[in-house]
């Protein structure tokens, strides 16, 4: 220790041995330089072919596909220029994350490259080029990771088809059907690569997408965070990468939920409600959100309709409420927030929000901004009065994804519905196929509050994911078994309550939607003997006078002719009254159902019997 270079020396030293590997040529030691800057700043290690595929596409400013990217990268040669600085690896495996520096002050002497004013002696004017055009080793690697995702081919393919998607709502485990198998328990130190390992994988290379696609995907919103003014990435690359409804932005999405590669996400993340302004609002650094607001074009088709409002309403749930202020004091989009539908917003979002935040008062101090519009168009009482009692809407639906993508759809659309009706979900507390699919898309949508599943004791062993969470800090969550009648932390199922009975649970969710206010009801989706026993059930419940409240079953794709059929034959032959006939409506579309249960009329053949304690 006592011959350890002094930093000079040891910047002396690795210059010539980055000399002696580049030969000083141009070009070598371009691919060598970026390496080294990429892994001093890398949130992980690369792969092989990722760090060989980042580095030529920094180098090869014309690529615009993946295809001729992959035809200019040569990892053989970049190996062999980095071998001295790097950790050693296995040359065999080049997907495996195993390459970086084997040393801290190789990293350190990097970053001082960027110091203002920094001069070294032996790197050629592109290296001094590369500090003055992006300021710093982030903003180079953040420029890498938006060219990679603006190829072409990023947005020429889905990422997943339905079919997998649907793939991926099937219980993981590999041995399905031996009953003795006690279910899987992670201790509190569990891994997010120990959870996913008997998963089904997926690779995006595979697929046409490339070698960095997942790191780009999963790491450019980390960088984008830090960007300064003085390095900021192109206006016009952020709004393409991340215009709304495209498929690029569904793609690096998807990506970014899965880092693993596992098909089921670690973390939801619906790309239908994100265009670039929520984007930089929750990832962008304060310079980034700046520019956007100066420079975008607000009414073309890379935003959606109402972008502040959306992007707002994105803040409150996630991001940083002083971000508030900027959109609402904004020239442009300012008067999207000033009106009662915005304070509305941030009041109910105050009152679901289950995590304690001290920047509410961000929020909250934009009332006092908007004073004057209060007095003037006479809404401030209205803001302040009880809002009208939410509705409660209980969904029957499978514990599968079912033989068709429609099924997946039909949930996830019934889910949007219920957020834009501020509607509350009651469900039967499942993680796996329909079940699950429209109680995380509804807390995607409107937060865990919006969503409570009731689940038997007996039942939790055959969920996964009802038995042991995961968090995004960690990878994990404490058990989710608890006494019966308790209810745990919310989280992106929504809130489960342990029962002890099938009957408990039923009893429990109609009791939720009897409690709820206008157009609270019962809605089937497609299902199997539970779903069917179940929208039975509440059938008869409001036949009998037990409750009035309506009932919905939505026919997908005509899952549910049968039971139409059978309703009107049991009908024709005398065994339902003509009034009774229409106790449940039947809705074809997604669209219909909350229209429905708003209309819903009781039958005038119920019988008006008194029940006592229902």
């Amino acid at each position: 220790m006592d011959n350890k270079p002094v930093p000079d020396k040891l910047s002396g030293l690795y210059n010539t041995l980055l000399s002696r590997r580049a030969s000083n040529e141009h070009k070598d030691w371009e691919l060598t330089i970026t390496a080294l800057k990429l892994l001093a700043v890398t949130h992980r290690p690369f792969s092989i072919l990722e760090l060989s595929w980042a580095v030529t596409l920094h180098t090869a400013r014309h690529v615009t596909t993946v295809d001729d990217l992959s035809k200019l990268v040569d990892h053989q040669k970049l190996m062999s220029l980095i071998q001295p600085f790097i950790a050693c690896v296995e040359p065999s495996n080049l997907r495996r994350y195993q390459v970086q520096l084997i040393y801290q002050s190789m990293k350190e002497l990097i970053l001082r490259r960027w110091e203002p004013n920094a001069t070294y002696s032996g790197s050629p004017a592109s290296e001094r080029d590369d500090g003055q055009r992006f300021g710093g080793p982030e903003a180079l690697i953040l420029d890498i990771c938006i060219r990679y995702l603006l190829l072409t081919e990023i947005d020429d393919q889905y990422l997943f088809s339905e079919e997998q998607i649907a793939i991926s709502e099937l219980p993981q485990e590999s041995d399905l059907f031996n009953d003795e198998k006690e279910p899987v328990k992670y201790d509190s130190h569990c891994s997010w690569e120990a959870w996913e390992e008997d998963m089904i994988q997926f690779n995006p290379a595979e697929l046409g997408l490339g070698e960095f696609f997942v790191y780009a995907s999963c790491y450019w919103l980390k960088y984008y965070t830090l960007v300064t003014a003085e390095a900021l990435p192109n206006l016009a690359s952020i709004e393409k990468l991340c215009r709304a409804n495209s498929i690029r932005i569904r793609n690096w999405t998807q990506q970014n939920r899965r880092p693993g590669c596992a098909m089921p996400p670690r973390f939801p993340f619906d790309s239908q409600l994100y265009d670039p302004l929520s984007i930089t609002c929750l990832y962008g650094s304060v310079d980034m959100l700046h520019a956007m607001l100066r420079g975008s074009d607000f009414d073309n088709n890379n935003f959606l309709n109402m972008t502040a409002i959306n992007a707002a309403d994105q803040i409150l749930q996630w991001g940083d409420m002083s971000r508030l202020g900027t959109l609402f004091l904004d020239p442009r989009l300012g008067h999207q927030l000033r009106n009662l539908d915005f304070f509305r917003l941030i009041i109910r979002r105050w009152r679901e929000s289950s995590v304690s935040r001290p920047d509410w008062d961000d929020a909250f101090a934009l009332i006092d901004l908007a004073t004057d519009q209060m007095v003037q168009q006479q809404w401030g009482l209205e803001l302040f009065d009880r809002d009208e009692e939410q509705p409660v809407i209980c969904v029957f639906c499978g514990a599968q994804p079912g033989d068709s993508p429609e099924y997946l759809a039909a949930a996830r659309a019934l889910a949007h519905e219920l957020h834009a009706a501020n509607a509350k979900l009651v469900y039967g507390g499942g993680t796996k196929g329909l079940m699950g699919e429209v109680a995380k898309t509804l807390v995607s949508l409107s937060g865990p509050s919006a969503v409570h599943g009731f689940i038997p004791r007996a039942l939790v062993a055959y969920y996964p994911d009802a038995d042991v969470g995961k968090s995004q800090n960690d990878g994990k969550q404490p058990e989710r078994i608890q006494a019966p009648g308790s209810s745990l932390a919310e989280g992106e199922y929504g809130r489960i309550t342990i029962v002890d009975s099938m009957h408990e649970r039923k009893q429990k969710m109609a009791e939720q939607v009897l409690a709820g206010g206008p157009g609270s009801g019962f809605v089937a989706l497609p299902g199997g003997y539970g779903t069917l026993e179940e929208v039975a059930e509440v059938i008869t419940w409001n036949q009998l006078g037990i409750h009035d409240r309506g009932i919905v079953l939505l026919n997908v794709n005509g899952f549910w002719d049968g039971l139409v059929a059978w309703i009107a034959k049991a009908a024709q032959r005398g065994f339902i009254g003509p009034a009774n006939k229409d106790i449940m409506v039947e809705c074809k579309e997604v669209g219909e159902v909350i229209g429905a249960l708003k209309a819903y009329n009781p039958s005038g053949g119920r019988l008006n019997l008194s029940w006592g304690c229902k």
